[in-house]
């Protein structure tokens, strides 16, 4: 399912750089949350975008599943047993946006966080602002959804 989005979001870009009243050097992306996480390894993998506004995304997707997952995790872990969860982590890791971030050129970046995110934490996130270096990154006194700040300034 992420692969097949990141490939849906790159034909959009096909479609929009085929119409004569779209300029191909403007087109960007802004994801929230997972759909964040997926324009980290978007922007890996297409340059159209001159700009991605990455809102609270998770840095890894395989990290939250095995550091510290909660119930529901382990229950799903537990009832597909080790080897298929083994097998699913394996196939997922190239996806996260640590795992792509050193080939984006960071500039094109702006990453949004809330400080009381019980979603993303901070500690969490400074993973992907850290290894994002050159990103524009803001943080906001906000939950997971941010705020009215953070809205005007994307």
């Amino acid at each position: 399912m992420t692969a097949q989005a990141i490939i849906d979001v790159r034909r959009a870009f096909d479609v929009l750089t085929a119409r004569d009243d779209i300029d191909p050097e403007r087109l960007g992306f802004v994801g929230h949350s997972w759909g964040a996480s997926l324009g980290a390894v978007l922007a890996a993998v297409d340059e159209r975008p001159s700009s991605l506004v990455l809102i609270a995304p998770r840095p890894s997707w395989t990290g939250f599943l095995t550091d510290d997952p909660p119930l529901w995790v382990n229950a799903y872990h537990h009832r597909v047993g080790d080897e298929a969860w083994s097998t699913y982590l394996t196939a997922m890791a190239p996806l996260d946006a640590t795992a792509e971030i050193d080939r984006v050129d960071a500039r094109r970046l702006y990453l949004q966080y809330g400080t009381r995110d019980d979603v993303i934490p901070t500690h969490v996130a400074r993973q992907l602002v850290n290894a994002a270096e050159g990103a524009r990154v803001d943080w906001y006194p906000a939950d997971h959804a941010l705020s009215d700040a953070a809205t005007a300034d994307r």
